[in-house]
């Protein structure tokens, strides 16, 4: 009986998270939701403004801004990146148990690579495509982008970001499946998930276990996740780039 009042407590904790967090729950069978969709650009109007939720997330120190719009590839809407010498993101605060829903799913696309990007070195850190995922921690006493460097200062929500954050990146050459610390701070962990201009030009489907993901980053299992960020950036090699994103959407086992 205590079990089951258990799993019915769960149950209604997950979906009045959703709720509260304007996540958007897809079921398949009883119990809590099986999907978590966090970007559903692909109901937005071409053109429009940003889904619920979603927020530039802009550096003080960097002036020129990437410019991130809603468009229609083929039928589907989905948010272009053009990055031309500069750097912003865009971001959404969220609360999701990754012992939950463990897997990160979306879909991007990139017209090319960034030719001078290099994961070892801050001059290098650049990418045309990019997922961050932010995790928090209470215990923190200086939030994450804070330690990244002052020019990442611009949120409003960011005293809630205290914690470690995994980066998936499109990488220029650096093998994919590498783990490789941020040049920027040791809370930042870049994965690279896809690598080189193979896949530039057309849609990837990409599914992340960022439980297993964070267990071999940082050595712990995760905590809950803060924030989702997607971001083009080429401000540190002074070219340019163009990404795609698509849904993005946490799910079951």
């Amino acid at each position: 009986m205590r079990s089951r009042r258990y799993g019915i407590f769960r149950m209604h904790a997950i979906i009045f998270l959703a709720a509260a967090f304007g996540l958007q729950p897809s079921r398949a069978h009883a119990g809590p939701p099986q999907i978590l969709t966090v970007a559903n650009f692909s109901a937005a109007r071409a053109g429009g403004p940003l889904p619920n939720g979603w927020q530039p997330l802009v550096f003080p120190k960097i002036k020129r801004h990437t410019r991130y719009t809603l468009v229609k590839d083929g039928n589907t809407t989905v948010i272009r990146a053009v990055s031309r010498r500069s750097a912003s993101a865009l971001i959404r605060i969220v609360r999701i148990d990754p012992g939950v829903y463990p897997i990160l799913n979306w879909r991007w696309k990139i017209a090319r690579v960034n030719v001078k990007g290099d994961v070892h070195r801050r001059g290098g850190d650049d990418y045309a495509a990019r997922i961050f995922i932010f995790f928090s921690d209470p215990d923190s006493k200086t939030g994450i982008l804070k330690e990244a460097g002052s020019r990442v200062t611009g949120l409003t929500h960011a005293k809630t970001l205290s914690g470690k954050c995994l980066n998936y990146i499109w990488a220029n050459k650096t093998p994919a499946g590498t783990v490789v610390v941020s040049p920027y701070s040791g809370r930042f962990m870049m994965i690279a998930v896809e690598s080189g201009n193979q896949q530039a030009g057309r849609w990837v489907e990409e599914h992340r276990n960022l439980f297993e993901d964070f267990e071999r980053a940082f050595g712990t299992p995760p905590p809950p996740v803060a924030a989702v960020a997607i971001m083009t950036d080429t401000d540190d090699t002074g070219q340019s780039a163009v990404g795609y994103f698509g849904d993005i959407a946490f799910s079951r086992r």
